[in-house]
């Protein structure tokens, strides 16, 4: 990875288990994007291939879902299956994104 030393990385992708996910007009199944035809981008290869990069991982959750946009999915969540939709809150309720924070070390690959 070409970053320099010190720099950050923030990555976002959807989680592994959101192949499992009900399916809505703008994404919550990992197979409503017509372009996704493989499986999800697996957490743990991706953390094991910044350590073998020198990166330091800062912050990772396989299924964000911070508290508030958690609430508000919950409160929002029948009436978003109701029109088929996602509504805000939706993808935190569901812990559809998978976010990484790293940052490179000083140290380079040989």
């Amino acid at each position: 990875m070409n970053l320099r030393p010190y720099g950050k990385l923030f990555l976002a992708f959807p989680c592994e288990d959101s192949v499992t996910f009900p399916s809505r007009k703008v994404t919550l199944n990992f197979y409503d994007d017509d372009t996704h035809i493989d499986k999800p981008i697996d957490f743990e290869k991706v953390l094991e291939i910044l350590k073998e990069n020198y990166f330091k991982v800062t912050f990772s959750k396989k299924k964000y879902q911070p508290t508030l946009l958690y609430i508000i999915g919950l409160v929002q969540e029948p009436f978003s299956r109701l029109i088929g939709k996602n509504l805000q809150g939706t993808w935190a309720y569901y812990g559809f994104e998978t976010i990484i924070w790293a940052i490179k070390s000083d140290r380079t690959k040989s």
